[in-house]
């Protein structure tokens, strides 16, 4: 299988990936570069890739060049997100920051049309097996020791090295912010109400996502 992530930027989507390429006998693209389409991965092995939204690269061009068999939309609370996003360097990058939200809200209604699954990063600390029991559902395995990221990233670059070595040397990727230690759940900060009025009207349907959801006051700090 070749499972596609897409995601916002900011959005804790490379540490859910990271999580996805724990899966026995994956390989495993965490972080596909803003500037780039996700690449087709060759060979039998099953693949996870994680692509962000942008205005450079649609939905349907990452799907088409790395023949995605799923795609799954990974979600963060939109303000988390935004307050994370809006402190990056690459915020305004192929596409400003109002833009990208936008598109992400378009894509947030289109889950079970263009998407398979919706994985909203905050489940990982609240419903993390029923996360698990979804993708295990779709057709990617994954074990519970999956947790504690037995794989790290010099294991995961060198698998793909191994299996797709021209894919490795030539493509460029990362990490994003995925550092060792797993997963990190911090409180939202207090925001003023203007911002979330602000991001409420960029993004009603992400913002839907999360009204009766048990994190609707608290995200994670991830990218």
């Amino acid at each position: 299988m070749r499972l596609l992530l897409h995601a916002l930027q900011a959005s804790g989507a490379s540490l859910t990936a990271a999580w996805l390429a724990q899966a026995p006998g994956c390989l495993a693209l965490v972080d596909v570069p803003f500037s780039h389409v996700t690449p087709f991965v060759p060979g039998d092995r099953p693949v996870v890739a994680k692509a962000v939204i942008t205005t450079a690269y649609s939905l349907a061009e990452h799907r088409e060049r790395f023949r995605a068999d799923r795609t799954v939309l990974v979600t963060r609370h939109p303000v988390a997100n935004w307050l994370s996003l809006s402190r990056k360097a690459y915020r305004d990058d192929n596409g400003l920051i109002e833009e990208k939200v936008a598109l992400a809200d378009r894509a947030a209604g289109a889950v079970g049309t263009d998407y398979d699954l919706l994985i909203r990063y905050e489940d990982l600390e609240h419903r993390r097996d029923g996360v698990r029991a979804d993708l295990i559902a779709l057709g990617w395995p994954l074990p519970a020791e999956a947790d504690r990221f037995p794989r790290d990233q010099g294991a995961i670059l060198r698998d793909l090295y191994a299996h797709a070595p021209t894919v490795a040397a030539r493509f460029p990727h990362g990490f994003g912010d995925w550092r060792p230690g797993g997963f990190r759940f911090d409180p939202l900060p207090p925001t003023p109400a203007e911002t979330v009025e602000r991001i409420a009207t960029l993004c009603p349907r992400l913002m839907a996502l999360y009204a009766d959801h048990p994190l609707s006051l608290e995200a994670p700090d991830a990218a």
